[in-house]
Parts: structure tokens; sequence; C-alpha cells
């Protein structure tokens, strides 16, 4: 199916897609969600996590938990924090600003905002520092769908061979500021992001296409007192972040778009302990699925030799 105008979807060819190439389960829904991803790599040691569910449902733990931001004031004056150090700036900004470290990811854009290669010969380590290949984004649900082609054949249980499943995720990413100023920063080399509104930018991608996560610190230009854009910058917008605002005049206007940095060195921090057993992830993996397997067996044993007790 080829967009109807040039290489642009219109929304009725978009929902006709949707309406005719999803597929319901026996009780009519179409999408389902989950709650956590989790990361692992054969070079280290350990597991990394993800979380995102924005449902406030019964008997569910993680309602409220996706990753916000909160934007509290840096409590420190201007020449303290240009002039003191890196480490003791990490050390402010780790005792006024522990609450607004946000859970964010590094994923490959989708397409076709990206058409390389995406799988073992996607080259992270130079992909950090160029936007058009590693987009910073934050999840806001993960879910589940199956799409089947137009004219695929229907077999038993409403499965067919040429159904395909995916994993998305549906995230709203950030975008690189590219206000040019001199500084600490600037002369480590380290990327600056804005949050675009008030309209977010909003995408679906894979889950497969996420490659973990990224530590953002909120981020005070030539000192100001939110990590918003102040409002000396309001005349580059265009320039510079064309898809936010900056500050109004006057304290109480401060409502501009809010800034980040990349902690590299938070993000460079690791575990470079080989993994234990020096077990693969593919066989840890199966493991895994071996334990479950048998304690679901087991399970069913125990719930069996109970009701022919009672």
């Amino acid at each position: 199916m080829q967009p109807a105008d040039g290489d642009k979807w219109t929304s009725a060819q978009l929902n006709r897609i949707l309406s005719g190439c999803l597929v319901s389960d026996r009780s009519g829904n179409q999408l389902h969600t989950f709650h956590t991803v989790e990361f692992e790599s054969d070079l280290y040691r350990g597991i990394m996590r993800a979380r995102c569910y924005p449902f406030d449902m019964p008997r569910h733990r993680f309602h409220g938990k996706n990753a916000k931001v909160r934007h509290l004031r840096l409590l420190c004056c201007k020449s303290i924090t240009y002039l003191i150090c890196r480490a003791y700036y990490r050390l402010i900004c780790k005792i006024y600003l522990k609450h607004c470290l946000q859970d964010c990811l590094a994923t490959i854009p989708p397409y076709p905002h990206y058409i390389g290669d995406r799988g073992a010969g996607y080259d992270v380590v130079s992909s950090i520092v160029d936007p058009d290949s590693m987009w910073i984004v934050r999840p806001q649900l993960f879910f589940t769908c199956t799409l089947r082609p137009p004219l695929a054949t229907r077999v038993r249980h409403n499965k067919c061979d040429e159904d395909i499943p995916l994993n998305l995720v549906f995230f709203s990413a950030f975008e690189d500021l590219l206000l040019r100023t001199t500084g600490t920063m600037e002369s480590n080399g380290i990327r600056k992001l804005y949050e675009p509104s008030p309209v977010p930018t909003l995408y679906v991608g894979r889950v497969e296409d996420l490659l973990g996560r990224v530590p953002l610190f909120p981020c005070f230009l030539d000192g100001n007192a939110t990590s918003t854009i102040p409002y000396k910058y309001a005349g580059r917008q265009k320039q510079a972040f064309e898809y936010g605002c900056a500050d109004g005049q006057g304290p109480a206007s401060r409502r501009g778009s809010h800034v980040y940095e990349i902690n590299d060195w938070m993000w460079n921090f690791g575990r470079p302990q080989p993994r234990v057993g020096e077990l693969s992830v593919a066989k840890t993996e199966r493991i895994r699925r071996k334990s479950r397997s048998e304690t679901s067996r087991r399970a069913w044993e125990t719930r069996k030799a109970r009701k022919m007790a009672a």
C-alpha cells in the first residue's frame, strides 16, 4: 500500500491499515501493554531495566512510576555554579536535584528517519554524537500487537502463518539544542537536549531498536534559576530550538522548554566484570525459560493434587 500524497500518509489511509490489518484476540483486544524492558549484554554482568506503566489500574505497582522530571530550582548562586569544579557541581546536583534524574532511553530512529543497519553492523559509539543515528527519548507506553496482510488466509483459532507480531514503544523524543555558547560543557563536548513544548514530538518505534538507558541531567543555561531556555535566547528560536520555546520576561514567566545534558561520566560507568559462569545471554535465557517451565509444571501438579484430595 503506497501513500496517496507523495511520500506522506493520510489519516484515512492509516486508519484503514489499523482497522484492516490489526489482529484481535478472543476478547476483541488488539493492543496488549507491558511495563518492563530488560537489556542484557554478553560483555557485562547485570541486567538493565526500563519501566513504563502509565495506567491507574487496581493492584498495579507501576502507575505513577513513569520517570517524569520534577523541575526544581538549583539552590546555589550563579558564581558557585560556574566556578566550582565538575565533581563538586555533580555533588550539588546530587543533593539538591536527586529527584530530577529521569529514566530515558537511547533508540535507533524509526524509518524513514534512519535507513541504515539496525543489526550487528550498527555502530553505537559513533552514533552517540550523531542526532540522526541515535535519538534520546522518554517512553510513554510499551505495547504489543499483531499485523496481518489484507489477503492472508486465516487458519484455526484466528491465527495465520503470515501474521507479524510486533513489540512497539510509544515515546516522546528530545531535540538537540543548537545554541552556541561557551563554557565548561561546550569545551567538553557535552550534548544538550531540550524537550519540545508546548507540543511534544511523538513517535512509535520498535522495542528491538532501544539501546538502553541514558542518564539525563537538568541543565541550567547561564545560571538560569530553572532548567529552561532563558528569555535572552528567544530571538534564536528558529535556528537553535525550532520545536521549543524560551522563557518570558520576568521571574514568573519561566515556562520555556526544559533543557538537559547527557551525563557522559555516569553513562561511561559500567560493570566490567565478566558474566557469571561466562554464560551468554542466549544460554542464560534458555536456562530461564526452562526454569519457568519447570516451575509452571510443578505448580500445575500441585493444583491437580489439591483438587483430587478435596
